[in-house]
């Protein structure tokens, strides 16, 4: 007797046209970066109604939103769609509600592609992708793109974002704490007292001193650097619609903390590079193992000979 896989019934062809059509309220030109993975991913999952369609393409397209303006992650269902990433992306959803919903549609998606079914209450456990850290040639262009930015303080916080997290590799929620007083002016760049959990004091990296001069140019010592006068939500919703209302013209800023831990990793000793990053555990710097480099063997012969 011969047995027979069942087969996943055929997608409704009203579902299929509606997520080919679907519109969202985002850019045009976001849209069109976002529209292959969102759509992708919504017709692999294949939802039963136009109503459950409807309901995992605004979950998908919020996601992928959040990885292309503050995440900084590629747009592919193996960044994405894994319990950790998804975490991430509802706690910046500020509906509670909202927030639940588009847990439970993105972990259906992960669960219709073939990922295992995730326990809801474990969610945290699960690990993510990091955020891929800028080539030079994207730096150049971005410094070229804040330059034209018309409003003077979106230039401005973006030129922090340049100097405090691409030059010495500031957390978020660290810059956002950060005020003009724990800046120190020294002989040619500037030394940060970085506030929060992971104080430590990091000098800004040669040639990214000019971006932390101007974003700082005129600020008060009690002011705040990063959206001066914000509260915390405001200022995570400022900096998501500085991001989103330049199309991908200006830097990520979890992109530009990457850079600078990519830059650091190969040059000093592991204890000192996970100090600097604000690291705690060394499980955390995983990501690293791939590019970590070995010393040419004329340099670490004479080094371990001297060893006492």
């Amino acid at each position: 007797m011969t047995t027979t896989t069942p087969q996943q019934p055929a997608l409704d062809p009203a579902v299929r046209r509606q997520i080919l059509g679907y519109k969202p309220r985002v850019p045009d030109a976001q849209w069109n970066r976002i529209q292959d993975f969102v759509v992708t991913a919504a017709l692999e999952a294949q939802p039963a109604s136009e109503k459950k369609g409807r309901e995992l393409m605004l979950a998908l397209t919020q996601l992928a939103c959040w990885a292309e303006n503050s995440a900084g992650l590629p747009l592919t269902a193996k960044a994405l769609l894994v319990p950790r990433t998804i975490q991430r992306f509802t706690e910046s959803v500020n509906s509670e509600l909202n927030a639940r919903l588009f847990r439970m549609r993105l972990l259906q998606v992960r669960e219709a592609l073939g990922g295992e079914r995730t326990p809801r209450a474990s969610i945290n456990d699960a690990t993510t992708e990091q955020p891929r850290p800028y080539a030079d040639a994207e730096i150049m262009r971005f410094s070229t793109a804040i330059q034209a930015v018309q409003n003077p303080e979106a230039r401005r916080n973006a030129m922090v974002m340049m100097g405090f997290a691409g030059g010495a590799g500031l957390r978020r929620e660290e810059l956002s704490l950060l005020k003009i007083e724990d800046i120190e002016l020294r002989d040619t760049t500037y030394v940060i007292s970085v506030p929060g959990p992971h104080a430590r004091t990091v000098a800004v990296r040669h040639g990214w001193a000019p971006y932390v001069r101007r974003g700082i140019k005129g600020l008060t010592p009690e002011t705040n650097v990063f959206f001066p006068g914000a509260s915390q939500t405001t200022r995570n919703r400022r900096y998501r619609s500085l991001i989103s209302t330049n199309n991908g013209k200006l830097p990520v800023l979890e992109r530009l903390r990457m850079t600078w831990l990519t830059k650091l990793i190969n040059t000093v000793p592991l204890g000192t590079f996970m100090h600097l990053g604000g690291y705690t555990r060394v499980n955390s710097v995983t990501y690293f193992e791939a590019i970590l480099e070995v010393m040419p063997e004329e340099e670490l012969l004479p080094l371990l000979e001297g060893l006492s």
